[in-house]
């Protein structure tokens, strides 16, 4: 029972790691349509670049934990491997929240 415990463990971390990368890829395709918008408002590019940072930084995070997540799926991971998908899961939220902030400040500034 423990090994089926650990698949459905698995399947929804993947799932939420997932949902974030898809969150952070739709935005830095956003955020990219509106590069051409605001090439006149320099004073608005380091909100983007924050925000390409964190979304990059949340989706390369996201990668890393997912890619060890998939290695060792329906095995019990601990140690080295559990550390380094918590410390990833970790990146993503803070850089996934960090942009989100750039972008809220982008929005205050811009509108």
């Amino acid at each position: 029972m423990a090994a089926e415990e650990q698949r459905e463990k698995h399947k929804a971390m993947s799932e939420y790691l997932r949902f974030l990368t898809t969150l952070s890829t739709g935005s830095l395709v956003l955020l990219t349509s509106f590069l051409e918008k605001i090439a006149s408002q320099p004073e608005l590019g380091a909100s983007i670049r924050n925000a390409f940072t964190g979304f990059t930084g949340c989706v390369v995070a996201c990668v890393v934990a997912y890619s060890i997540m998939t290695l060792n799926f329906g095995s019990n991971i601990s140690g080295l491997k559990g550390t380094v998908i918590g410390i990833a899961v970790y990146i993503a939220w803070i850089s996934f929240l960090f942009a989100i902030v750039a972008l809220m400040n982008f929005g205050w500034t811009y509108f």
